[in-house]
């Protein structure tokens, strides 16, 4: 008996079309079958009426079906999860609000990070210190980047040796408890920043500044953010702590 029990679902859109397309049918077949006398009025409205249920019901299975393509598209990009497309990662201001709302983890890879220290991550100055008063709220933060060895160029080198780890090692010796810094065997292909559920992810080109390369902005569970965030997770235990 279990099989007689057994509970069939079928999905909403698929019962609605179903029930619109078996009217438009019977509608249909009581038009086609109807005798109609021409000298009867009554014969006439009714031919009327099932002419115009025929074609209504016609229209509304078509609009139903539009209707229900454009959502199954619209819930496929909301299933995605993705928040916004940046054109570029020049704005401070976004940068500057997600770490301002974190409150249990930032995590950032990246060539060098040296834009991220100068804006954010420098002690004593109240305009450039997100950073700092992310981790005075025990939000902890960890940074992924080039090794010097490995740079893209000189000047990707000298960023990473003379802005990046200098204030890194500040940071680390005022929160040895939130900050960490650790240097990738190899150069990244791409950049990430994990601000609490907020996944910035973008790709990295040799011959482009970061800045001028576009990102998707999406919850950290969305499909594209997952594979980043497990690279992330892969590459940090693998990479060297600067101590």
């Amino acid at each position: 008996m279990k099989a007689l029990s057994h509970e069939i679902r079928i999905p909403t859109y698929k019962a609605l079309i179903s029930i619109f397309v078996v009217l438009f049918l019977i509608a249909l077949l009581g038009f086609w079958l109807l005798d109609i006398n021409p000298d009867s009025s009554k014969d006439v409205k009714l031919a009327t009426i099932l002419g115009g249920v025929c074609v209504g019901l016609g229209v509304a299975t078509i609009q139903l079906l539009v209707t229900i393509i454009e959502q199954k598209k619209i819930s496929f990009y909301e299933g995605l999860q993705i928040y916004d497309v940046l054109e570029d990662r020049d704005n401070k201001a976004l940068y500057q609000r997600l770490i301002d709302q974190s409150d249990r983890v930032i995590d950032v890879m990246g060539s060098t990070c040296s834009r991220l220290m100068d804006d954010f991550g420098q002690l004593g100055n109240e305009g450039s210190n997100a950073l700092v008063k992310a981790m005075e709220r025990s939000v902890k933060v960890r940074l992924l980047i080039s090794n010097p060895e490995s740079a893209n160029n000189a000047a990707d080198r000298a960023a990473i040796l003379t802005k990046t780890l200098p204030a890194a090692r500040m940071l680390k010796e005022q929160f040895p408890d939130n900050f960490q810094l650790k240097l990738l065997k190899e150069r990244p292909s791409h950049n990430v920043m994990l601000c609490d559920d907020v996944c910035l992810v973008g790709p990295i080109f040799d011959q482009l500044k970061s800045k001028d390369t576009p990102a998707l902005k999406t919850h950290k569970t969305s499909i594209l953010s997952r594979v980043y965030l497990r690279n992330f997770e892969a590459e940090w235990q693998r990479s060297e702590d600067i101590g």
